[in-house]
């Protein structure tokens, strides 16, 4: 079974080891100002320095896999419950991003170009019914190229009916 990891932007560890010891710094003033209600704050804030997230996709479904000091919970999508995939090689650029529908809750993922055409491959095999918007990353640019020059033929024609109505 083939297993598709999405790319989710981590921290370094020295952004890590800062936050803690901001946090340690802020629980001392914390504890010396009296101010309790705070507290409960910075501990969850140190707390997320030890969370994981990992997004997976795989013949079961879409998961996001959470870790959080060695409590693990997934949180998946059957390949029934998905009603579509739409894949932008644009925006997302040098990856690839594969939004999947369920219903009115879209995920975003972001993959490698070759693993979100796999990963495509994989959704129409899985569910056929799904709708599946599958171009390319030329047809794509194709279509981009084309909205922008309409753009600008339609910025010349206001432009143009702008000037008229200043020569009047």
């Amino acid at each position: 079974m083939k297993v598709y990891k999405g790319i989710v932007k981590t921290h370094a560890l020295y952004k890590k080891i800062l936050v803690l010891v901001a946090c340690v710094i802020l629980l001392y003033i914390e504890y010396n100002q009296k101010q309790w209600f705070y507290v409960p704050l910075t501990l969850i804030l140190m707390l997320s320095v030890f969370h994981h997230k990992e997004h997976v996709v795989s013949e079961e479904g879409v998961d996001i896999r959470y870790s959080l000091l060695g409590l693990k919970s997934v949180n998946r999508w059957t390949w029934d419950q998905i009603t579509g995939v739409q894949p932008d090689y644009i925006q997302a650029r040098p990856h690839a991003r594969l939004t999947i529908e369920k219903g009115s809750v879209l995920r975003s993922f972001l993959f490698t170009p070759e693993d979100c055409q796999a990963v495509i491959k994989l959704a129409a095999k899985m569910n056929p019914n799904m709708l599946i918007d599958d171009y390319t990353e030329e047809e794509q640019e194709k279509m981009q190229e084309e909205f922008r020059r309409r753009q600008e033929q339609m910025r010349a024609q206001r432009a143009q009916a702008k000037n008229q109505r200043k020569k009047r």
